[in-house]
């Protein structure tokens, strides 16, 4: 009789602190596994956040207060005068969740997206601010999006999207927002939504109060 013995590898999902397990939320993405809770306690954090494609859930500290959601503030930080809050572009899905920050200080990823419509080739240039995702779906809620995408007397902005930018296959999910405050220098100064193939860009934008946010073109809006 022959007895045969399997190996199984278990992996338990984990709460991971910010700043006690790591000073940075990056820092934190960097070292989850999928699965994993990063509690972010309140403070500024001066940072462009890549969920990096992980099925993770990046949480204040206690997302159904908004005390603690304006206090539990990413602030964009600029590089060669661009900058994202948040980032999703790694095919990120619904359960890559982000919940109850503040994100402010974004002004445009330093990209070019390219798209055609009805056989006509069309690009924007550094879209997003607050929010950037591409060919990703992820969870957004209990968010206070705003102050995002710099301003035309600044020499950094937002020409899309300075609230958020969403872009390509994405069927993300945003609920229970503040979108407020923003800028783009072109167009969707709250929210920019854009694809080759309209059908595979529909997000779900629920219960969110979205108002106050401008563009430089009068004829542009939001």
């Amino acid at each position: 009789r022959n007895s045969q013995i399997f190996l199984v590898n278990l992996y338990v999902a984990e709460e991971i602190f910010v700043p006690t397990d790591y000073a940075t939320i990056q820092a934190a993405v960097d070292a989850a596994m999928e699965g994993d809770v990063i509690i972010v306690s309140p403070g500024t954090y001066f940072e462009n956040v890549d969920f990096k494609g992980k099925a993770i859930t990046v949480r204040s500290e206690e997302p159904a207060d908004w005390d603690i959601v304006n206090s539990t503030i990413i602030k964009a930080k600029t590089i060669n005068q661009y900058s994202i809050c948040v980032s999703f572009y790694h095919n990120e899905g619904p359960d890559s969740m982000l919940e109850g920050f503040t994100l402010i200080n974004g002004a445009g990823a330093d990209i070019t997206y390219n798209y055609s419509y009805n056989s006509t080739g069309y690009s924007c240039q550094y879209p997003g601010g607050g929010i950037f995702c591409l060919d990703s779906s992820p969870t957004i809620n209990r968010c206070m999006i705003r102050n995002n995408g710099g301003s035309e007397s600044t020499g950094k902005k937002a020409y899309y999207g300075g609230g958020m930018a969403l872009l390509g296959n994405c069927q993300a999910v945003i609920s229970n927002c503040y979108i407020i405050d923003n800028f783009a220098y072109n167009s969707g100064s709250a929210i920019f939504i854009r694809s080759s193939v309209p059908a595979l860009a529909t997000p779900t934008i629920r219960n969110c109060s979205i108002t106050y946010n401008n563009t430089y073109w009068p004829m542009s809006t939001s």
